[in-house]
């Protein structure tokens, strides 16, 4: 039975996490999801440090009528990283670099061109306000805020947080594991494309498909191509399963053909069918199954009704299961009208154009040249007329982030965040 676009796609966005964390160190947390919400534990700066080089005064030492003739002895230097050993003098300066942390007392940084110095004192050329060119603690980041939430993918913004305060590491979900596979007896691999003759065809999927998912930061295992017999597929399940997957991802033999067998090899091992057929175009022909606690996820092997059923389902699908929320569906206005017929649900790939949230599908253009260029696939659910330039639809982008936690992930992570004591 056909299932219908509204349907599948409340299915496979409805997939609860997976559990599990580890602890890693802060070098290899780039890409991974967080865990954990880490507070600051402590303002940054922890103390007044100068915003430039200059000289650092006590504010009250500036004498609002004469302040152009007085002189101000320079009593020591601080550099940054220096302790600042003594207060300052008063009606003294320190000459202070950028970073430096200030002496107690001192409450403003006047710049070295707006000085002149003569020996060992120098001479304001401007009058300075009160906290110029003063870093405050907590100017760069207040204490106890997030530097990355529960849920997050960790950037390098994230570890430069981090690593300000010297937390070497941190709890982040343990990398969801997907198998992937392709059937086939007409696939060749690329280094074979050249001798495989001109009916062969070339195993794009799969190197799109490893892209992808690693780009998710998936950990992700090619167990090859598999001829279309019920044994071959039996054994390259068996290997999949042996890996300990959280999912697997297949293209080909899922439709109706005499050699279409992904079904029935999954189904012999007791796997239970929650969609086979989806009432969109392309990509109608997609299979999701579970066995046990595995997901399966079986798309066409035409290339490009693979990658739409992809964008569509399967990855917002396997980003539920990993716990996180892709930022990739978005309001989109037709730049163009759209000849197709509206009989169920389309996917056409996009491109923005130059006004804002404005996309033009690429229906008439070659489609792989269409699937390279694309910025976006366009979801024009089923209606009596056809869409035309103007009409509000949905769209789901390529090049969608990791939002954050999903529902089910973010209730999971709703107990009280700690501050993070650095791991020594």
């Amino acid at each position: 039975m056909t299932t219908s676009f509204d349907r599948a796609e409340a299915l496979v966005r409805g997939l609860a996490p997976r559990g599990g964390t580890e602890w890693v160190p802060l070098r290899e947390a780039a890409g991974r999801i967080a865990a954990e919400t880490v507070h600051a534990p402590g303002p940054l700066p922890r103390a007044p440090r100068a915003a430039m080089d200059g000289y650092a005064l006590r504010y009250e030492d500036i004498d609002d009528a004469s302040w152009e003739r007085q002189a101000f002895p320079v009593a020591f230097e601080l550099l940054a990283g220096d302790p600042p050993l003594r207060p300052l003098p008063a009606m003294s300066c320190a000459a202070v670099a950028t970073g430096a942390w200030l002496p107690d007392g001192a409450s403003v940084v006047v710049p070295w061109e707006w000085t002149q110095r003569e020996g060992g004192t120098i001479r304001l050329k401007h009058r300075p306000e009160r906290g110029q060119n003063v870093m405050l603690p907590g100017e760069e980041v207040r204490e106890g805020a997030p530097l990355v939430r529960a849920g997050e993918r960790i950037h390098a913004r994230h570890v430069a947080g981090l690593a300000a305060f010297g937390i070497r590491g941190l709890a982040v979900r343990r990398r969801l594991r997907v198998a992937i596979f392709q059937t086939g007896d007409e696939l060749a691999d690329v280094d074979e494309s050249e001798t495989a003759g001109p009916y062969r065809i070339v195993n794009s999927s799969a190197h799109a498909l490893r892209a992808e998912l690693a780009a998710l930061g998936f950990d992700v295992r090619d167990f090859g191509r598999v001829p279309d017999r019920l044994a071959a597929l039996h054994a390259t399940i068996a290997k999949a399963l042996d890996w300990n997957p959280d999912a697997v991802v297949t293209t080909g033999g899922v439709s109706v053909g005499s050699r279409d067998l992904v079904p029935a090899a999954w189904e012999e091992l007791g796997a239970r069918r929650h969609i086979w057929r989806v009432t969109m175009k392309p990509g109608k022909a997609l299979y999701v199954a579970s066995l046990d606690d595995v997901w399966i996820f079986g798309l066409s092997g035409n290339p490009p009704a693979a990658l739409a059923a992809y964008y569509a389902l399967v990855r917002p699908g396997l980003a539920a299961l990993a716990g996180v929320r892709l930022d990739d569906k978005t309001s989109a206005v037709l730049a163009n009208d759209c000849a197709k017929k509206a009989d169920r649900t389309r996917l056409l790939w996009a491109v923005r154009t130059h006004r804002p949230g404005a996309y033009a599908h690429l229906e008439g253009a070659p489609v792989l040249e269409s699937i390279i260029r694309a910025d976006a696939l366009l979801v024009l659910p089923p209606r009596k007329d056809p869409y035309r330039a103007g009409d509000v639809v949905e769209a789901v982008r390529l090049d969608a982030p990791v939002a954050g936690p999903s529902t089910e992930a973010a209730a999971a992570a709703a107990a009280p965040a700690f501050t993070h004591v650095p791991r020594n």
